[in-house]
């Protein structure tokens, strides 16, 4: 028996091939065309944040611990330092002072400086000094006004026989601060009580001496830490010999850990207290590295003479999460800069003392940071002390660098090669034009005030931000 297709079955087949066709010929031409994405682009704008405040704190008066006989730990301010702070060249700084809680003495507690957000390539800078004579403290010390940041490295200071360091953890802001204390020495990291959790309140300045947390140490260095708010930390020595006081001085933040830091303002004076003396000793010129971290590092200490070519490296291995002093004593009077390399990052700072009659003082010098395209630089007390200023150039390239004062502006060539240039004749303000990636410091070396501090970069300012919404 035949079935045979019926009308309704091939219509059914026609109209079915030529659907097929259709869809194939729709996906080919969707093909060629360039259709528009489904998807769209999140909404966005770009927010530009408004320029903060500039401000810089300083470090405050000299203290001395153990005045009083009946509290052998209570801190006591001595007199008040010298300030001298700007925006440029011209003094346009508001001075604020912090409550010192812990200073028994009731002294002025530490200056903020302030000024508006800077309209040009200039920035705020501050500094302080000091000199000192009483019974248990005497000697001339200086420091930048610093900004606060949630992170600081101190390297300096001793807690052994004769010598006292505190720390100086000062709260600009509103907000209260949550501070932790690292303590590292020549025998390795140090389990140190009552080093966490130190509450500085808004506003204020805590005084917290070393000796209470890590005591019988000749080597330390501190690394600052805090939560809540930013801290402008320092280190303050001060050094006694029998009963005679034998200076004071107060170190700035170093260099964060890398493998390769520049000290630019290293000075070896030529009347010197002690000679030939055997391991760390606070008169004899020197330089502390500490590795902080988990290895060993071998690190490699190059001293360049102002107007000389490099001297025979000194190379020194240090165990890891421990901190070593390096002699100098065999260099010869005068300002070095110092480059310190390593295999694994690290922190330093140097030091040196000077004998004048019979007076005694130490100074200790920071790594500092390459500086941008300007900076402003103030040199608290400088008359009638004289304050140079050392500027290095670690480039191939002789670098031109303008030095501008209110008495108008020189130009000072800084060779290649990484050895300091000395500025006399410092103005209490001036601007450095043309300096970045230079490295620069203050040093005071006038008879037996002898001190230094880095001049560093402020911190930049806040890019626009773009933000999307979903």
């Amino acid at each position: 028996m035949t079935t045979r297709p019926t009308v309704t079955r091939v219509v059914r087949t026609i109209v079915g091939v030529v659907g097929v066709g259709a869809a194939v010929a729709t996906v080919l031409v969707t093909g060629r065309l360039d259709v528009p994405p489904i998807a769209t682009e999140p909404a966005s704008v770009t927010v530009t944040p408004t320029p903060a405040p500039q401000s810089r704190v300083c470090a405050g008066p000299l203290v001395e611990i153990g005045s009083d006989p009946a509290a052998a730990t209570a801190a006591s301010s001595i007199g008040s330092p010298s300030i001298i702070g700007g925006d440029g060249i011209i003094v346009a700084s508001d001075v604020s002072p912090l409550a010192a809680p812990d200073d028994v003495a009731g002294g002025p507690g530490p200056s903020v400086l302030s000024a508006p957000p800077p309209e040009d390539a200039t920035a705020l800078a501050g500094s302080q000094s000091q000199s000192v004579t009483s019974e248990r403290l005497a000697g001339f010390a200086a420091s930048a006004c610093v900004e606060a940041t949630p992170e600081t490295w101190l390297v300096g200071g001793s807690t052994d026989v004769g010598q006292s360091t505190v720390v100086l953890l000062a709260n600009a802001s509103t907000v209260e601060a949550s501070v932790t204390l690292e303590v590292f020495g020549e025998s390795g990291p140090i389990d140190a009580p009552g080093a966490s959790g130190i509450v500085v309140a808004p506003g204020t300045q805590r005084i917290v001496p070393l000796a209470g947390i890590a005591p019988n140490v000749q080597l330390p260095a501190v690394h600052v830490t805090s939560i809540g708010a930013p801290i402008a930390a320092t280190l303050q020595q001060s050094a006694v010999r029998a009963i005679t006081p034998e200076g004071v001085d107060t170190v700035g933040a170093t260099t964060a850990p890398a493998t390769e830091h520049v000290i630019p303002g290293f000075a070896v004076p030529r009347a010197q207290p002690a000679e030939g003396v055997t391991g760390y000793d606070y008169r004899v010129p020197g330089v502390r590295v500490l590795s902080p971290g988990a290895f060993d590092s071998e690190v490699t200490i190059t001293a360049t003479p102002a107007g000389g070519a490099a001297g025979e490296p000194r190379i020194a291995v240090v165990p890891a999460g421990s901190a070593v002093d390096v002699p100098l004593d065999d260099l010869a009077p005068g300002f070095y800069s110092l480059t310190i390399t390593s295999d694994i990052p690290v922190v330093t700072a140097a030091h040196a003392a000077v004998q004048a009659g019979d007076a005694t003082d130490f100074a200790w010098f920071s790594a500092a940071q390459p500086l941008d395209e300007s900076v402003t630089v103030a040199v608290a007390g400088s008359e009638p002390r004289t304050a140079v200023l050392s500027l290095v150039n670690p480039e191939a390239e002789d670098r031109s660098v303008g030095v501008v004062g209110p008495s108008g502006e020189r130009e000072v060539v800084v060779p290649a090669g990484g050895a300091p240039v000395l500025v006399g004749d410092v103005a209490a303000l001036s601007v450095l034009t043309d300096v970045e990636g230079l490295s620069a410091a203050v040093v005071y070396a006038d008879g037996a005030s002898f001190a230094s501090f880095v001049i560093a970069p402020p911190s930049a300012a806040s890019d626009p931000v773009v933000v999307r919404t979903r």
